[in-house]
Parts: structure tokens; sequence; C-alpha cells
């Protein structure tokens, strides 16, 4: 059999089939990219890791014969570079293992051969999974902004992935430090699931924006599919069970004192500061806001600030305020669409809104502007401001990450009643219905490195490989002295040999 495809095609081809194949396999197969001539003319191509799978359709140039053929994805990327143009490229089937690319070009023909290997030992697709209609547009946006608050640790495990809640209809990802919940009005599925971030999800384009998903529950683990008329998808489904994020969000968001809404030119004069901000604990970004106007600033190293207006954004609240957060992750919420930030006081979470019933958490950081940032704020805002503070009836706490042990409500069933223990009774387990406001839990824990075990560990690393350098160093310096020792030696050697021939020169005069 033979195919002919144009660059497009193969553009296409490599684009998709690059989604699911890393550029290292254990298993050399999987390094390969399958074509199959299906019985109505068009070229079916399946590519997979074993841990996702895609497979995809088109209509090829030309095509003769029937049959299936495995090629390398690198021998296809280096085929993408050399079409020129409106080149194109035929495959042709010439042994059992071995394919004839022939690369067709204005002046004429270029052929050389290819290794493949036996289409027998590609896996086999994975079977149909129930699937329903569904917005994928709005699916895979929304999958987009909860993947961009997942943990990218992969020692955080369950977290670093995204939580499909179709109690709630909507996608929720954290990594402990923030939480991004993104509605999908009609997500169609009758059980949860937690996808891995994977670039599929992240870089796939639904075309028409209607399709179908589903989740198909297996004997050891679940499997998500999303389908377009062109595109399957399929990916095996995180094992574990996702924390209880619903316990971090305030219950009463609407009455938060303070507000800023942001602007596309707010967030631009916030990009211009980034460079200068380190993003972490110690080095936080300002908001401050007063008289309706909103401003950014940050501490310098000479001690002086820099504080800049923020364009277009408004500020609304009982009096002036600032807050300190991480930079780099309220530009994140502000890309992704969540430009009204909602301030209530210095431990509860800043909340964002995107307008269309997504939300955002960011936990704001610990501090105060200095003298002179706040004389700054002061001159641009017209008015002192001051950080806002804790409530006076909740007292200071410790930051805590979200653990992993406080489980999403299954979405089909209601949890059953556990018997009352003391600790219970210290901390009585509540569920959402029976919660009372007051005693809802809002606060966003940040991870501290004081008593959080991973930031212990990484210390530990830390230190061991400091341990291992001053090793490395010592052991150098031994091995420069022995080699110096080596070669006095030599020298040594060198003159006791000298020194032996005089005296055999001397005993053979004075025998003479």
């Amino acid at each position: 059999m033979n195919i002919t495809l144009s660059k497009a095609q193969v553009t296409e081809i490599v684009s998709l089939a690059g989604m699911v194949i890393p550029r290292r396999c254990n298993l050399p197969v999987l390094e390969h990219v399958r074509f199959r001539l299906t019985g109505s003319g068009g070229l079916e191509i399946a590519a997979t890791d074993l841990e996702q799978t895609v497979l995809f359709t088109l209509a090829p140039e030309s095509a003769e014969g029937a049959g299936e053929f495995l090629m390398p994805l690198a021998e296809l990327r280096t085929v993408k570079s050399s079409l020129k143009g409106r080149a194109a490229v035929t495959i042709e089937t010439a042994g059992p293992d071995t394919l004839r690319v022939i690369t067709r070009t204005a002046a004429g023909s270029l052929v050389h051969p290819c290794e493949s290997m036996p289409v027998d030992e590609f896996p086999a697709d994975p079977p149909d999974t129930g699937l329903a209609d569904c917005d994928l547009d709005a699916f895979l946006t929304a999958c987009r902004a909860a993947a961009a608050s997942a943990s990218t640790d992969e020692r955080r495990g369950i977290i670093t992935g995204i939580c499909l809640d179709p109690k709630e209809k909507a996608v929720i990802g954290t990594d402990g430090r923030r939480l991004t919940k993104k509605p999908v009005a009609d997500l169609p599925l009758g059980t949860g699931a937690v996808l891995p971030v994977t670039k599929a999800l992240l870089k796939l384009d639904p075309g028409a924006g209607t399709g179908r998903i589903g989740v198909r529950e297996g004997t050891h683990d679940a499997v998500f599919e999303l389908r377009t008329d062109s595109v399957r998808y399929v990916c095996k489904c995180m094992p574990g069970t996702y924390p209880n994020y619903r316990q971090v969000i305030p219950g009463s968001i609407g009455g938060f004192p303070y507000t800023v809404v942001f602007s596309d030119s707010g967030l631009d004069t916030i990009g211009s500061l980034a460079p200068h901000v380190r993003n972490d604990s110690t080095h936080p970004l300002f908001i401050a806001g007063h008289d309706g106007k909103a401003a950014a600033g940050i501490e310098t190293a000479d001690g002086s600030g820099c504080a800049a207006l923020l364009p277009d954004c408004r500020f609304s609240g009982p009096q002036a305020a600032a807050v300190a957060v991480n930079c780099d992750l309220l530009r994140t919420a502000l890309r992704y669409g969540f430009r009204e930030m909602r301030m209530q006081d210095a431990l509860t979470p800043l909340c964002f809104s995107d307008g269309a019933d997504g939300l955002h958490l960011i936990m704001p950081l610990r501090g105060e502007p200095s003298a002179a940032l706040a004389s700054q704020f002061e001159t641009i805002l017209g008015g002192a401001v001051s950080p806002v503070k804790a409530r006076a009836d909740e007292p200071a706490q410790e930051d805590e990450p979200v653990t992993e042990d406080e489980p999403v409500p299954d979405a089909q069933t209601e949890p059953e009643p556990q018997p009352v223990t003391a600790e219970d009774k210290e901390e009585p387990e509540m569920t959402e219905e029976k919660k009372p406001a007051e005693a809802h839990k809002p606060d966003l824990k940040m991870i501290g490195t004081e008593d959080d075990p991973l930031a212990r560990l990484d210390e530990l690393v830390a230190e061991s490989q400091e341990a291992l350098k001053q090793a490395d160093t010592a052991v150098r310096e031994l091995r420069k002295q022995v080699r110096a020792v080596k070669a006095a030696y030599r020298e040594r050697e060198k003159e006791m040999a000298k020194n032996l021939t005089l005296i055999g020169k001397l005993q053979e005069a004075m025998a003479a």
C-alpha cells in the first residue's frame, strides 16, 4: 500500500501524535505512529504511550492498496522539516519492516528507506466509552484554567491532576496555595474523575466546539474519553481521592468589604513590575486601593519602594487598604479571566471571580508595605493606606496545606455517618448542607516550610547535595596531593637512577 500526504497533513499528524508520544519511550514500538486505510478511503492515524491514546482521521492526497503500517514519529518530523511550499510525500510499504519515503518537489523526487516495526506489536485501540454531548470549547477552557492551578510537583500525587466534579458541574485544580473552580454548564458525567494534565488537554483544538465526553469505570482504573468528528482522545484517570476543596471556599464571598476590579492595562502594569519580583513569601507584590483607585507596588533593594497606578482599575471598600500577594499567582489568575478580586482580612483567601460563576482563590501573603512604599501609595492614591487586618474574633493560625486525606464527597451517594470520636468533638465534620456559614472553614492555608514535610525533604536534599560537594572537593584535593607525591617519587627515582649510573661508571674507571 502507499499513501500521499501534503505538508499540512504531515504537520497535523506530527502535532497530534506529538501530544501523546514522549521524546523517550521504554518500548520502541511506542515511538511509532500507526497508519491504517479504512474501507471508505480515509486514513486513520493512532499514537499511544499506554497511558493515553489519540486516534484521528484525514483524507490523504491519494491512497492505493489496503492495510496498515507503523512509522517512527522522528522520521515524520524529519519529513515535515524537509517539505517546502506545496511539496508532498509518498509513503510506501517496501517489506514487512521497511518503508520507502518519497519526497516530491518541483525539482524532482528524493527516495530513502525507513525502518519500521511489525504492526501486531502496536497496542490495541481502547474500547469505546459511553459518551454524552458536551460543549468542548467550554470544557477545555475550564480544564486549562484549572490546570494552571494544579501542582507541578510530582510528589504531590493526586493534586497534580484536575478534578471533574459532576455534582458541582465544574473543573477544579489546586496546588495548596491557590484553587481554581471553573464551571461547565452541561458537564455530562455521571461519576467524578481526576485527569492528568496532558498536552492534549492543554492544546487540543475541538474545531466546531461540539463533541462528546465520558468516563468509563474499569476493574482497576477509570478511563476518560473525548471525541470530535475527526479526533478521539482517551486517557487513564488518576487513581486516588481528590481533597475536599469545598472546605476552603468562603461561605459568603458577596459580603467581603474590599473589591478590586482589574483591567487589561492594569495587568500590563503589573507585568512591568513582575521581572523585579522574586515570587516568594519574602518579596510580595502589594495591591493597594483608595477612593476608587488601585495601585501596585514592590519593595526595592535600596528600601525606596516602587509603586504605580493601575489604569482603569477600580477599588471599593470602607477605607483605604493594601494586601500582599504572590505576583506570579496573581498574574495567572488575571490571565485566565478572573479580574474581580475580593478581600476580607489577612487570613481569608483572596477570592477572584470571572463574571461567569468561576472562582479562583489565592492565599494572601504576610507582610506590610514599608514606610517608603506606603508613602508612594499615599501620593499616587491621594490617601494613606493600611494593610487589611485579621478579624478581631479570629486568632492567628499557623499555615497548613490543603491535605489529600479529605475527599470530595462522591457525586452519586452521600457519605455514611461515622462514629463520633474525641477528635471529632474538637473539630466536627459537617456536610456541605449542614455546616453553618459561621463554622465554614474559609481559609486556603499556605504551605509553610517549617511544617511541610516535602519542604523539609527539599532542605535535607539541599544539605546532602552541599555535603556531597564538600566531599567531592576534599576528594579532588586528596587526588592532587597523591599526584604530587607520585611526581616527587618519580623525580627521586630518576635521580637515583642517575646516581647509580654515575657510581657504575666510577667503579668501571677505578677497576681500569
